[in-house]
């Protein structure tokens, strides 16, 4: 079966073609004009980059005015500041390395006249006073007392003397603090402790010199028989022992 004709086909072209000519306007435009083909309003992408310009001015100027800053790191030096507070000026000493006073102080306490007798007296400045606490090993007799004082004078007046006796003259002053008398266990080991107010540290370890020492029992002038200097001997320490 043939198919239509050439000049048929040619011919319903031309009435299309005469269709649209003789009808150029769809819905009242021309189909064939710009605005047929509309591109988005101009009037309000224009209002709209006029607000972001306005509010972008708007937040410069407040900014400025208020002196805006990017914040510093925790350890960004601050613009201006003294150069001291980055570190200490050579020599200057920091609160850290402040020397403090040491508040104990212990006291070596040696044999006299061989006696044997040998400890250590701690001295710990507290509120009001001092406190003596004395540790001696080696004593004779166990469970007996033996006297303690601070006398004045130094520890070569009761050698000299065969540390008998509590003459003014041997050593070079009377009792000075009268202390808790050494009560020694079964092996010979005693303690006492004793608070002799009104009296710092640094007083008693200065001065005129003054001597610990520790009596054999007995009344009227019992030997000594362990001396310990204080000043010269004494090793001073920082924090409080017990």
């Amino acid at each position: 079966m043939l198919g239509p004709s050439p000049g048929r086909h040619n011919r319903h072209i031309g009435c299309f073609l005469q269709d649209v000519r003789a009808s150029p306007k769809v819905h009242g435009r021309d189909t064939f004009a710009p605005e047929a083909f509309p591109n988005p309003p101009a009037e309000p992408m224009m209002a709209r980059m006029r607000a972001s310009l306005l509010l972008a001015a708007a937040l410069i100027a407040t900014c400025s005015a208020a002196g805006c800053a990017s914040p510093q790191g925790e350890g960004t030096k601050r613009p201006g500041a003294p150069a001291r507070e980055a570190a200490a000026s050579p020599g200057e000493t920091t609160a850290g390395d402040a020397p403090t006073e040491a508040r104990t102080a212990v006291v070596p306490l040696r044999p006299v006249g061989g006696s044997g007798v040998e400890g250590e007296a701690v001295l710990e400045e507290i509120a009001g006073g001092v406190e003596v606490h004395l540790k001696l090993r080696n004593l004779p007799q166990p469970g007996t007392a033996y006297l303690a004082h601070i006398h004045e004078g130094t520890c070569a007046g009761e050698a000299r003397e065969g540390g008998t006796g509590h003459d003014e003259h041997a050593h070079g002053g009377g009792i000075e603090h009268p202390l808790s008398m050494v009560g020694a266990d079964r092996r010979g080991v005693g303690s006492s402790r004793t608070l002799v107010w009104d009296v710092g540290l640094r007083e008693l370890l200065s001065g005129p010199p003054r001597h610990i020492n520790v009596h054999a029992p007995g009344s009227g002038n019992p030997p000594a028989l362990a001396c310990g200097a204080l000043g010269g001997d004494a090793r001073r320490e920082g924090g409080n022992r017990r």
